[in-house]
């Protein structure tokens, strides 16, 4: 018995607030382009999200090596250990367990973006968070080792 992959899809929020529109036609992956379910544009919402993404799990971590180095900037290999920590750790917390509870990353919940199956339109188990936060993780590990 093969698992089938379960894939993501960002789409507006107040796109899932709405009805679906009367249509003959509804295409079988939800989210996708032409959708009628879901009409609204998220590129660049999409761009705008992983952007706030980035300042936040940066500005909060680099808040935390201040905070453990009591303000004081005399060993710069401290605080860039404990940012580059708290950076893995606020980016598990908000990619993983804030998206799961919520379907949206902090950044996703500014821009007004949800993420959806793209098979059902439904909420998107645990373990498909887990897996595409490690499969981008070593993605872009091994692009930066390169």
């Amino acid at each position: 018995m093969s698992k089938k992959s379960v894939e993501l899809v960002a789409v507006r929020s107040r796109d899932l607030r709405k009805p679906p529109t009367a249509s003959s036609w509804l295409p079988p992956e939800h989210g996708g382009h032409g959708d009628p379910r879901y009409p609204s544009p998220t590129g660049r919402r999409a761009f705008w999200s992983f952007v706030l993404d980035m300042i936040v799990h940066l500005g909060l971590a680099f808040g935390v090596a201040v905070g453990v180095a009591h303000g004081k900037f005399t060993d710069g290999w401290l605080i860039a250990g404990v940012t580059l920590a708290g950076f893995v750790g606020f980016s598990i917390v908000d990619r993983i367990i804030v998206q799961w509870a919520l379907q949206a990353t902090v950044g996703k919940l500014i821009t007004g973006l949800r993420l959806i199956r793209k098979d059902n339109g439904g909420r998107a188990p645990l373990w498909v968070y887990v897996r595409d936060w490690l499969l981008r993780t070593l993605g872009l590990v091994a692009f930066l080792s390169s």
